[in-house]
């Protein structure tokens, strides 16, 4: 008897530490399609977002899209780096050249449910425009592993 008391003490303990596995608003896929920046054709940007704790990390896929059939043109993907997440405010910055760290694009996000509204720009003293951008939340049920990769 004394023993199962302390089981159950265990149990809702650990349940209380984990949160209940809880997961964060911020983590998971969130996915965009826009013109990026002076490139005239549209682009796919998906985001895989982890949030543990304080520590936010992740990465981007850009895809083109041929602007007549709309088909895919192969894809690079990034590393996101110097990631800031307050809460509601998320601002990161993808190194599109990692051997010249200054040609990067920046983005500057606000989390609003399923959204994540903002802007990204391409850090270039010469292009001053920003581009405006809503990525939408991927469903949970669709995403799964350490990649965010589609269930099928």
């Amino acid at each position: 008897m004394k023993h199962s008391k302390i089981a159950g003490l265990l149990i809702i303990a650990l349940i209380l530490l984990t949160g209940c596995g809880k997961q964060s608003e911020l983590a998971g896929r969130w996915s965009t399609t826009e013109p990026f920046g002076d490139i005239p054709l549209k682009v796919t940007a998906e985001i895989t977002l982890s949030h543990e704790d304080n520590v936010v990390s992740g990465t981007v896929v850009f895809t083109p899209l041929n602007d007549v059939t709309g088909q895919q043109q192969g894809s690079h993907t990034f590393p996101l780096e110097q990631i800031q997440f307050d809460g509601k405010q998320l601002s990161f910055i993808v190194p599109i050249f990692p051997e010249r760290p200054k040609e990067c694009m920046l983005f500057n996000l606000q989390l609003d449910g399923d959204n994540l509204k903002g802007t990204g720009k391409v850090n270039d003293t010469n292009n001053k425009n920003l581009t405006s951008l809503n990525f939408r939340k991927s469903p949970a049920e669709q995403v799964s592993g350490e990649n965010g990769r589609k269930l099928k």
